[in-house]
């Protein structure tokens, strides 16, 4: 009877773990034309990792190299009203496969979210709603790491996006979920309203381009970073009211640049 009882409450916590996760709803614009890609060392898409909180009840998150041992993701994968500079969190690098690896981690910096609790400052909210991990072990080396764009070099960028994650609905240990084509729909100082596909799990996931440098190598310029989605189901119609947010990499490197290595 106990260890039923055991099972029960195990399996409670995991579905709760994963429901507290990070967007508030599911949200993919259009049919679903998400793909697994590796997260194999080596590939272009090995600087994303998986980014856990807790024991019993763990709440998860999507996050990326960016530097040889600092992780960027979102503030909100801590519930409590105060700042998060000190807590921990446990990286996970490619996830699944003959590589993985993982490092725990102080957040050293976070972009105050709790400042802003009000319902009418949303979007100040979703500004600031970013920490950097500095990793116990450094990981960029083995792994690689993402490159921050502060703005996009013309409309052709906001057209052509993809975003990467760990979203609810999906078999992590598969690879990492890809929305191979999806646009920014307004971009503004504080919130770039996308229709990136965006569940549970998806927060911290980048919204990026690929970029091929001079020895043939792709890597990932990330423009934003997936925070929030307020709509419901799949193949759901866009329409601004409903747009899933991103908090724009220009409202971050200007605190994080004297962190990064």
């Amino acid at each position: 009877m106990w260890r039923e009882r055991l099972r029960s409450l195990g399996a409670a916590a995991i579905l709760l773990s994963w429901l507290c996760a990070d967007v508030v709803h599911a949200t993919i614009f259009g049919p679903d034309d998400r793909a697994y890609v590796t997260p194999a060392r080596g590939s272009a898409f090995s600087p994303v990792g998986l980014v856990g909180r807790g024991l019993l009840i763990e709440r998860y998150a999507t996050g990326t190299l960016i530097d040889d041992c600092d992780v960027l993701t979102s503030q909100h994968i801590f519930s409590s009203q105060a700042s998060p500079v000190g807590g921990r969190l446990k990286f996970t690098a490619g996830l699944g496969t003959p590589d993985q690896m993982s490092s725990e981690g102080t957040v050293v910096a976070a972009g105050g979210r709790e400042k802003y609790p009000s319902t009418s400052e949303r979007y100040e909210k979703v500004a600031h709603d970013w920490i950097l991990v500095r990793l116990d072990k450094c990981l960029g080396a083995r792994f690689g790491y993402a490159f921050l764009k502060a703005w996009p070099r013309g409309v052709n960028d906001l057209s052509h996006l993809q975003s990467l994650g760990y979203p609810i609905d999906r078999n992590r240990l598969k690879g990492l979920t890809l929305d191979p084509s999806c646009e920014a729909r307004g971009v503004y100082a504080l919130v770039w309203l996308n229709d990136c596909a965006a569940l549970p799990g998806s927060s911290g996931g980048p919204l990026f381009r690929l970029s091929t440098s001079k020895d043939g190598k792709s890597h990932m310029e990330i423009y934003a970073m997936q925070t929030a989605g307020f709509g419901k189901g799949a193949n759901t119609s866009f329409w601004a009211a409903n747009a899933n947010q991103a908090t724009p990499v220009a409202m971050i490197l200007p605190y994080i640049k004297r962190y990064l290595r």
